[in-house]
């Protein structure tokens, strides 16, 4: 008789594609499958979490088919009941009929094969049925074929017995796909994405049915559409027609729900109708104290997790998001077990009181730890329309949650609010409404939201008022004064929050007293009046100490951190700062945290600690992204600009800053935009991009005088003058630094002032005004030696020693330089002790000690070679080749001007090329050579007039008249020779012009 043909591979089912996200898993399988004679896999799990998938990719591995060939059975044994169900569906796949004595035949025949991997989908049927112990049996049975490798996929988390499984092999079910692997799976499957793709797949928690069944969808709808539809629909959206195991989600979930081991347990599906309202999860051993009418948790536990329709995690039992959308639907949880966990949760959120007081880290662990859990119970609650017995706790138990989600910034409860805020308008239930409006009005405050902020503080404060409840009625007041501010409305602000004040004062509320008092006095720094800020700042924090007001002491330290930090006292602002992070750090206030972190990274950034600042910042901005604050991340990226600024990584500072700008332009934030824009404007310069630049300050400026912020416009005025001062505009840059010294000496900003001061002299120096320039660094030293900010202390070291070494000062120039260097190197700014070397190195050749003068530049061409400073190097071959020069050594001096020239033309110093061509005629002037010097000083004359360099031009016109005169050209020499000393007249260079 002809025997039934073996099973080909065209039915065997396909690769997945795509297929994501376990192929590690499927290599370790395919290895043993290849390198054993014979193993078992299980593969278990949940219903859609890809155990067939998994299975399917294994034997469509093309090393797997050229093992087994033809001898690949797989046999589906969905609906199969027995022993014999699954012999009888075994037997054909081997070439055999069906009879009586299959069984004994279709054992004989698999152990003759050479190699046979046999695959049983879905055995959870069988197993899970009367005939449990025959189907171990057969197990067993075929376990022990020599040749025999079986992988058997089942729908829970316990493999059958009988069966020797291996302990190298993944034997826990499949846990659910990462969000990278989910992700990758819906841009194969649905080709789309936006900025919500991943809080959609956050709600899919990872089930790859449920990923694939949305991504149907999704090629035609935006995930940020699709979870609008989402919340109304839930599962309903995972299905495909026609509807069966794989291609629905709720048949899915419903095959395990009505399984065997579920039915025998009465108590399990009650567990897990209340286990899906806890997203978070919960520990087993909390299950009996909280739900003690069922007295036996966990029995109904353990059946759970068998059919895997909870798993746990991190000693949590869990159920994955879909399950529990159906399991909800269609199975909601009811009677004493569910008011037993509504008024467990509800007595939990109660705990937002401990957060200012004793035990504020265990209130702080244990409401992170359930947050979601508490948001859920809650919400389900309020949906559910509670009795009026019921309502004061559970309108207690929401506000207390919303504080919770406002003090720390943890999660998201607008949801739950605005559920409550209906039904209680619903029962005209004013207060009710009113708190809940706060409420969301304090969340949108943190996130940035000011416009969607201001009506809902409105509408709280007549409700407040409608249900004569004076204290919210100032809390109202007192967050409009926040709103003025924020707008940088900042005298409206101290006029509004003096108004909540007194509010507060009549009703002896301490707390609102202070906390305005404190809010007054930041705004004081603001508009730069400290004194006045001081007091209302120790006020504040003495009435918060008298109450214990943890938070409110935490604030109140960091404001006047924040002034120290704007006064430039660093040391007590790090500690001051610092004593604020660990407050913020002990109850839980994670924006407060992440503000200090911020302002503790300024302190960094001034004191040249960069890393530890980006450090600093990129935490803070981790911090504010996961409580959904957009002004902090753009302040943050703001900050990283800054500090990439300060540490010469100019690209990476023009990116953050771009970054930023745009962020402060989405949420209509003007104070950042300027700010940014200020910022910009400072890179820019130093980068070359002048237009860029004016551009940028010219908008800083403007929006400095529209929102009437002196600080910074006297900031942007200062930088204006610094880009003339690089456009060579000496005049108009002296007016614009003299005008911002005189707003920063209006507004008290001592530094500021300084630092203008120290710019001037700059201008000066550039003018050969060393006289004047020197006094001015001198003046602008001792403005600064009063405040911590070393770096700018010591350019100005730097910077007399320059006009010292301009007035021939030599000796003194070069002690200065020698002290900026050791200051520089105590900073670990190695570029500018490298200039430090080179400035020695020019002061030790003015002295004649010439080769002295040549070490010192050639140890500092090698730190500028070190750290890449192509325009460093080139200034020190110019400087050895001016001593080289005076050594008379003069190809070798001509030598050294041509290596710094073409360095020079590499970074576009364009005054640094003409000086070394100039000074190549210098030395060919002095080998008498003077018509190749004056091809040079024409060379030179041509550059230095094409870039508008005109002293440098007045220069190179001068030697071409000293070698015109040397050949005798008369004619031509004088009036060029004329044209150089109008020229030194115009430019203010004396000594020249004579």
């Amino acid at each position: 008789m002809i025997g039934q043909p073996k099973l080909p591979f065209l039915d065997l089912p396909p690769k997945p594609l795509p297929f994501c996200g376990r192929e590690a898993l499927v290599e370790s399988i395919v290895f043993r499958l290849l390198h054993d004679r014979s193993c078992r896999i299980p593969l278990l799990g949940p219903g859609g979490i890809g155990k067939t998938a998994v299975a399917a990719a294994i034997i469509n591995d093309q090393r797997i088919q050229e093992k087994y060939g033809t001898d690949i059975l797989f046999v589906k044994c969905e609906g199969l009941l027995s022993a014999e169900g699954i012999l009888l569906a075994i037997t054909p796949a081997v070439g055999l009929p069906r009879n009586t004595d299959s069984a004994r035949r279709t054992l004989a025949t698999l152990s003759n094969k050479l190699h046979v991997l046999l695959l049983l989908e879905n055995l959870e049927n069988a197993w899970d049925s009367e005939d449990k112990l025959n189907v171990e049996e057969l197990l067993a049975k075929l376990a022990q074929v020599p040749s025999l490798s079986l992988i058997v996929t089942m729908r829970g988390a316990i493999r059958p017995s009988g069966v020797d499984w291996p302990g190298d092999i993944p034997l826990s079910p499949l846990d659910p796909l990462s969000l990278v692997a989910s992700r990758a799976l819906w841009k194969r499957l649905a080709g789309t994405e936006d900025e919500k793709l991943d809080e959609l797949l956050h709600m899919l928690d990872g089930l790859p049915l449920a990923i694939t069944l949305m991504a149907y969808h999704g090629q035609l709808t935006s995930p940020a559409e699709l979870i609008e539809v989402y919340e109304e629909k839930k599962t309903a959206l995972f299905a495909r027609d026609p509807q069966q195991r794989l291609t629905s989600v709720e048949v899915s979930v419903q095959l395990s729900i009505t399984c065997r081991t579920m039915r025998s347990e009465p108590n399990a599906l009650k567990l897990l109708s209340l286990l899906c309202l806890l997203p978070d999860g919960i520990p087993a051993v909390e299950l009996s104290k909280i739900l003690q009418s069922m007295h036996d948790t966990r029995r109904p536990a353990r059946t759970l997790l068998a059919v895997a329709l909870i798993h746990n995690e991190n000693n949590r039992l869990r159920t994955l998001s879909p399950i529990r959308d159906f399991v909800l639907s269609n199975y909601p949880p009811e009677g004493s077990p569910l008011t037993e966990l509504r008024n467990y949760f509800m007595d939990m959120a109660s705990q937002t009181k401990n957060l200012v007081g004793r035990g504020s880290q265990e209130a702080l662990e244990l409401l992170s730890t359930n947050f979601g859990n508490i948001r859920s119970v809650l919400s389900d609650f309020w949906t559910m329309k509670p009795p009026k017995e019921e309502l004061q706790q559970l309108s207690s138990a929401t506000q207390d949650f919303g504080e919770f989600a406002y003090l720390s910034g943890f999660g998201d409860c607008v949801r739950l609010l605005q559920t409550a805020k209906t039904h209680a308008q619903s029962v005209d239930d004013r207060l009710t409404a009113a708190h809940c409006t706060q409420r969301l009005a304090e969340i949108y405050h943190v996130r940035g939201k000011i416009n969607e902020m201001v009506p809902l503080l409105e509408e709280a404060k007549t409700g407040f008022e409608a249900a004569d409840y004076a204290l919210g009625a100032a809390q109202c007041l007192m967050r409009m004064g926040d709103v003025h501010r924020a707008r940088t409305r900042y005298d409206d602000a101290i006029v509004t929050l003096q108004q909540a004040k007194s509010a507060f004062d009549r009703i002896d509320d301490v707390l609102g007293s202070a906390r305005c008092a404190e809010r007054i006095g930041d705004t004081l720094v603001l508009l730069s009046r400290y004194e006045e800020a001081e007091i209302y700042l120790k006020e504040a924090k003495t009435r918060l100490e008298s109450i214990n007001d943890r938070l409110g002491i935490a604030q109140c330290t960091q404001s006047i951190g924040s002034m120290l930090l704007i006064r430039y006292q660093l040391v007590p602002a790090l500690k001051t700062l610092g004593d604020a992070k660990a407050m913020f750090e002990s109850i839980g206030h994670r924006m407060g945290v992440a503000q200090c972190m911020e302002s503790i990274a300024d302190v960094f950034i001034m004191r040249c600690n960069y890393a530890e600042a980006v450090e600093l910042l990129e935490k803070a901005q981790a911090i504010f992204c996961g409580i959904a604050d957009p002004l902090g991340q753009a302040q943050c990226m703001q900050g990283l600009g800054e500090a990439f600024m300060k540490n010469d990584r100019c690209e990476e500072a023009l990116s953050k800053f771009e970054i930023a700008k745009s962020m402060f332009t989405a949420i209509d934030h003007p104070l950042g935009i300027a700010r940014t824009s200020l910022d910009l404007g400072d890179l820019l310069r130093l980068m070359g991009d002048y237009e860029g630049a004016a551009d940028n300050l010219k908008c800083a400026t403007q929006i400095y005088e529209e929102i009437s912020d002196p600080v910074g416009h006297a900031q942007s005025i200062h930088s204006l003058g610094q880009l003339l001062y690089m456009l060579s505009r000496y005049d108009e840059a002296v007016e614009k630094l003299q005008i911002a010294r005189s707003e920063y000496k209006a507004i008290q900003d001592g530094l500021g002032a300084a630092q203008c001061l120290r710019d001037i002299g700059a201008v000066l120096q550039m003018q050969d005004r060393f006289d004047e320039a020197l006094t001015a660094f001198e003046e602008a030293r001792i403005g600064l030696s009063a405040f911590q900010e070393p770096l700018g202390l010591l350019e100005c070291l730097k910077s007399i020693g320059i006009a010292l070494y301009s007035l021939g000062r030599y000796d003194e120039a070069k002690a200065r330089f020698e002290e900026a260097k050791e200051g520089f190197k105590a900073i670990h700014a190695p570029l500018e002790v490298a200039y430090c070397h080179l400035n020695v190195g020019s002061a030790l050749y003015m002295t004649g000690r010439n080769e002295e003068a040549r070490t010192t530049v050639q140890e500092a061409r090698k730190l500028f070679e070190d750290h890449g400073d192509k325009e460093g190097e080139a200034q020190c071959f110019q400087h050895d080749g001016d001593v080289l020069q005076m050594l008379h050594r003069y190809d070798e001096a001509i030598d050294q001007f041509h290596q710094g020239q073409v360095l020079f033309q590499r970074v576009d110093g364009t005054v640094g090329v003409v000086q070394c061509i100039r000074r190549t005629g210098d030395v060919l002037a002095a080998m008498n050579r003077s018509e190749d010097a004056l091809r040079k000083y024409e060379k030179a004359s041509g550059i230095a007039q094409s870039f508008k360099e005109p002293l440098e031009s007045a220069k190179c016109t001068q030697g071409t008249g000293d070698m015109l005169y040397l050949l005798r050209c008369f004619d031509e020499a004088f009036p060029k020779l004329e044209e150089a000393g109008t020229s030194f007249r115009i430019n203010k260079n004396q000594p020249e012009a004579a």
